[in-house]
């Protein structure tokens, strides 16, 4: 029997925002078919929206691209060339863009829609958009959406509110953790209440 439900955005801002942080931030998920948003402001979640383009978008644009079938390559042109421009051969690059871009315009509407709502405008200005997901090791992504968006963008460490301070971390390489947000998330509920206690 379940004992409580949680929206997916509420565990992942538990795992991917500093504790202490009182700030507003965007938590962009981007999953294998579709992104889920969320704004965050003083640890409380109070917006939600999805955004259907996903990781598996963004192989298929390389797929018609470059012409390439294998997933594991789809992902390696992904991961390691992504957005980043070569000055040789930026076929990667210019696939991904026309569907990045449209990820970015979505976000950009949802960041317009919480300015222009605010009951209190440039006191709840998003101040920084955390990435996470199994799709956010594209090469370039936080630098890319950094500069279209002018809000600083990274990579969530989601790990920084499990081993504060601690030299040890789960065997799990960075690249495969960004995926992990919302189940240490989740798991970090019950330390989170007890410290508020």
């Amino acid at each position: 029997m379940p004992l409580s439900f949680e929206v997916e955005a509420d565990a992942i801002a538990r795992a991917a925002i500093p504790e202490g942080e009182e700030g507003v931030y965007m938590i962009l998920d981007i999953g294998r078919v579709r992104s889920g948003l969320g704004i965050i402001y003083k640890h409380a979640l109070l917006y939600t929206s999805t955004i259907d383009i996903g990781g598996q978008h963004f192989s298929d644009a390389i797929r018609r691209q470059v012409g390439v079938q294998d997933d594991a390559v789809l992902t390696s042109l992904k991961n390691e060339r992504g957005l980043l421009r070569s000055g040789g051969s930026d076929d990667v690059y210019e696939a991904l863009l026309p569907t990045v871009s449209a990820l970015k315009d979505e976000v950009e509407t949802r960041i317009t829609y919480w300015n222009t709502r605010s009951i209190e405008p440039g006191v709840r200005t998003i101040e920084k958009i955390m990435l996470c997901g199994g799709s956010v090791n594209m090469a370039g992504l936080p630098e890319y959406l950094t500069e279209v968006l002018g809000i600083e963008t990274q990579r969530v460490d989601v790990w920084s509110n499990v081993f504060a301070g601690a030299d040890m971390v789960p065997p799990i390489a960075r690249r495969y953790a960004y995926g992990y947000a919302t189940a240490i998330g989740l798991a970090l509920r019950d330390s989170i209440e007890q410290k508020s206690l």
